[in-house]
């Protein structure tokens, strides 16, 4: 029986938590929505504070959503698939800023510098095209030189990232 008090700080901290939840899952984009363990209550409360227009308005119904999180049947479990979202997409912003950082190297660096970065990028992609990267850094090269529309920069950025999820599709089989 002692277990299961509560005081009413928990109780306040974890109602607090669960509405603080409330406002990022009403920022996210709809599809995450369908991927997270919501109850229907809670995913039309999502849906109808997105159609929402004035301010303050949605702060009234995002009072009413923290409720409606606070009713889910496994708060615990929702929490839990949230936090492996948000883990995922921090993820997936990472491998992105990594990919521009490795394209400005490519790009900003000096000729003797450059075909070094070039080795370190095939070494770290075995089954990248040496030929096709080469040319895409020279083209990007042009490009700037000219000062024309960076087509060649995103098609090798394109192409680290083609070659970045070759490669770990290899390392998985």
């Amino acid at each position: 029986m002692e277990d299961d008090y509560k005081s009413r700080s928990q109780k306040k901290r974890e109602s607090t938590t669960l509405q603080k939840m409330g406002e990022e899952l009403a920022m996210l984009a709809p599809s995450v929505w369908h991927r997270l363990p919501l109850s229907p209550d809670l995913l039309a409360a999502l849906e109808e504070h997105a159609s929402m227009k004035g301010h303050e308005t949605k702060r009234r119904h995002m009072q009413y959503i923290g409720r409606v999180m606070r009713e889910h049947p496994d708060p615990e479990g929702l929490l839990a698939a949230f936090a492996a979202e948000k883990d995922g997409q921090h993820a997936n912003a990472r491998a992105f800023h990594h990919l521009e950082d490795l394209r400005a190297k490519l790009l900003h660096a000096e000729e003797a510098e450059r075909e070094t970065a070039v080795q370190e990028t095939l070494a770290r992609f075995p089954g990248a095209d040496a030929a096709k990267l080469k040319h895409l850094v020279q083209g990007a090269m042009g490009e700037k030189q000219n000062k024309r529309p960076p087509r060649f920069a995103r098609e090798l950025f394109r192409f680290l990232r083609a070659a970045e999820e070759n490669t770990q599709a290899q390392e998985q089989e």
